[in-house]
C-alpha cells in the first residue's frame, strides 16, 4: 500500500491510495486528514484507481470524510465493487448492523478489537 497526500493551491487535499485499502490505511488517512482539516484543507479529492482490495472500514472512512467535508469529497477511479459498497453504505443498505460505529470508533483513534486486527465485518 502507498498513500500520497498533497495540499494543492486551492486548499484541496489530494490523496492517491494504491494497493490494499484496509482499516489501518483508512485510520492513517483519517489521522493525516484531521491534521489538515479544517484549518487548511477545505475539500478532499481521493484517487482510488490503484486500489486492489478494500475492507469495510475503508468504506466507513469514505462516508465519514463525506460528512466531515460537508459533501466536498470527490472520488476518482473507484472499481465497480468499491463504488457499489460505498453506495450501499450511503443508502443504508449495508448488511452488518453496528459495523459502522465500530469502524468509526477505530478510525477516530479508538480501540476496536475487530478493526485493529484488520478483520472488518
Amino acid at each position: 500500500m502507498t498513500m500520497n497526500i498533497v495540499l494543492d493551491a486551492r486548499k484541496r487535499l489530494r490523496v492517491a491510495v494504491t494497493g490494499e485499502f484496509d482499516c489501518e490505511v483508512a485510520r492513517e488517512l483519517m489521522r493525516r486528514f484531521r491534521m489538515n482539516w479544517p484549518a487548511r484543507a477545505r475539500a478532499l479529492h481521493l484517487d482510488l484507481k490503484g486500489v486492489t482490495e478494500f475492507r469495510q472500514g475503508a468504506i466507513e472512512l469514505l462516508v465519514l470524510l463525506l460528512e466531515m467535508t460537508g459533501g466536498e469529497l470527490s472520488l476518482e477511479g473507484c472499481s465497480d465493487e468499491l463504488e457499489a459498497a460505498y453506495v450501499s453504505v450511503l443508502t443504508g443498505a449495508a448488511a452488518a448492523p453496528n459495523a459502522g460505529s465500530a469502524c468509526r470508533d477505530f478510525l477516530l483513534g479508538g480501540e476496536c478489537a475487530v478493526c485493529s486486527r484488520g478483520a472488518c465485518p
